[in-house]
């Protein structure tokens, strides 16, 4: 058996890794079983309709990037048009939020698409061991604590409209409070089709001709044609070299790779790590995002311009992640998100799905100006570090534009300080924000802000605003560590 690192968001994931390892699996093979069980045991903060990104790599292997993030749905649509089904909400999530719920907001589904080409090139185990414990958690699980801190801003408002959400939530009348079970009817048959029929059921077979009948019932754009055309693009990483590291991330045409990138060569340039020139970083890569990277921009050269930054001059909500690094050196991360969710299960698949097209800030009101098929925009950045002597460091964050600042702080030490993996993911961190008003600089106890020209938002404690970073790595020695975040009620182990 080879032995295997993992960091995940609950137990769940992490015993489903196991389950994989215990068949013959490596690094991808608990990676994959781990997410598919955090797709649907973590309501609200992600969902099995949502996109992925999965970066594999290691000393013996370039790393890649298998791209299954949502898609512009609509073909075959007049989508300027046709009436889309969409509500907007406001919640006071994450210091106020305002997006758009509803079946008009669904975006094509890449996940599973995604996990299956991954599957496919690198795994050891049969598709059908991987998703045994995904469908025994579609029984029941336990409402974990960070989805149920979600939840109480948007039970109502995100998952009150569909019947199908509202039942599985609230099955007394009140949200299902923290610990107790959640059986979502429909999901347990829909893991068992696709364990067993694999991922293409979602794309062409029966699933798929549930789910799209009844979001185009319902005012939605996502068509079988669209299912049908759709393909995980494989991507070679986005590389950065770092001191005796080399950095792998989740290239263009998504963004939070190349803001990572961005971050961390800057600050290697200017050869300063303090708190002030931290924040002098993100200040500037963030405020270059939002005025170049907004919705109806052309992303490619804006991207361009962006990684300018490795010479020095720069011109989701909701997710879930996984990190595991296995005895050989493969290491895998992944990425996956639903958006704030769009409240909808299409009917008898026990199968939530994301609200993509009404993330604002990512794509405005209207998402007509998107081509169908076209991929949308992401802060996801599931991320590989290399060693010279043979480690290997997986890494990643949810926590939308707090995703690229919580791994530049923790990958940044790790690269440039020499901190261990460990003290690097419990170090205080601190992210620019953008209000009304202005940047501005909220940050976790314990950092020195001497020179900081920004007001400031203290937080109390630690806290789950500034990302969740999982880190599984094997060092120089052959040693295997896993490391989760107390942000978040994640979990890690080692299994042998």
């Amino acid at each position: 058996m080879t032995a295997v690192a993992v960091a995940a968001p609950s137990r769940l994931c992490t015993d489903a890794a196991a389950v994989a390892v215990d068949a013959g699996g490596n690094a991808v093979d608990a990676a994959l079983a781990a997410i598919a069980v955090a797709m649907i045991s973590e309501p609200g903060v992600c969902a099995p309709g949502a996109g992925i990104f999965i970066t594999v790599g290691g000393p013996a292997l370039d790393p890649v990037v298998y791209d299954g993030y949502v898609e512009m749905p609509g073909r075959g649509l007049d989508v300027a048009g046709r009436r889309r089904v969409v509500r907007e909400v406001t919640t006071d999530y994450g210091g106020g939020t305002t997006t758009l719920v509803g079946p008009g907001t669904i975006a094509t589904p890449g996940a599973w698409s995604a996990m299956g080409e991954a599957w496919a090139r690198h795994g050891r185990v049969p598709w059908r061991t991987l998703l045994g414990p995904s469908i025994d958690v579609a029984t029941g699980f336990p409402m974990p604590t960070a989805c149920h801190s979600y939840l109480e801003f948007t039970h109502d408002v995100i998952f009150g409209e569909d019947p199908a959400s509202y039942a599985a939530l609230h099955p007394d009348g009140v949200l299902v409070p923290p610990g107790a079970l959640v059986v979502v009817p429909g999901l347990e048959e829909s893991m068992r089709r696709i364990a067993e029929e694999g991922p293409g059921d979602l794309y062409t077979g029966h699933l798929a001709d549930r789910i799209t009948s009844d979001i185009l019932d319902r005012g939605g754009l996502v068509t079988p044609d669209d299912l049908a055309r759709y393909r995980t693009e494989i991507r070679p990483a986005l590389t950065h070299d770092a001191r005796r590291w080399r950095l792998a991330t989740n290239p263009p045409p998504a963004v939070g790779g190349a803001a990572l990138v961005a971050m961390v060569a800057l600050t290697e340039h200017r050869g300063d790590r303090s708190p002030r020139a931290v924040a002098d970083v993100q200040r500037e890569v963030l405020t270059f995002r939002r005025r170049h990277l907004g919705p109806g921009a052309g992303r490619s050269q804006a991207l361009d311009g962006l990684l300018a930054a490795r010479h020095g001059a720069l011109s989701s909500p909701s997710t879930v992640h996984v990190s595991a690094v296995d005895e050989h050196g493969l290491g895998c991360a992944v990425t996956a998100s639903a958006g704030y969710g769009s409240g909808v299960i299409p009917r008898g698949t026990g199968l939530w799905m994301n609200n993509a097209l009404g993330e604002i800030e990512l794509v405005g009101d209207d998402p007509s100006w998107l081509t169908p098929g076209t991929r949308l925009p992401s802060n996801m950045a599931p991320t590989l570090l290399v060693g010279e002597d043979g480690e290997v460091v997986a890494a990643g964050s949810p926590g939308a534009d707090r995703i690229t600042t919580a791994l530049m702080m923790v990958l940044g030490d790790i690269i440039y300080s020499g901190e261990s993996v460990a003290r690097a993911v419990h170090k205080p961190r601190l992210h620019v924000e953008f209000t009304p008003e202005g940047p501005r600089v909220a940050h976790e106890p314990g950092l020195d802000l001497t020179g900081i020209d920004l007001p400031v938002r203290p937080f109390g404690t630690r806290h789950m605003f500034f990302g969740g970073v999982g880190i599984a790595a094997r060092h120089a020695d052959g040693r295997l560590e896993a490391v989760a975040d107390p942000r978040r009620e994640g979990h890690a182990r080692v299994i042998r």
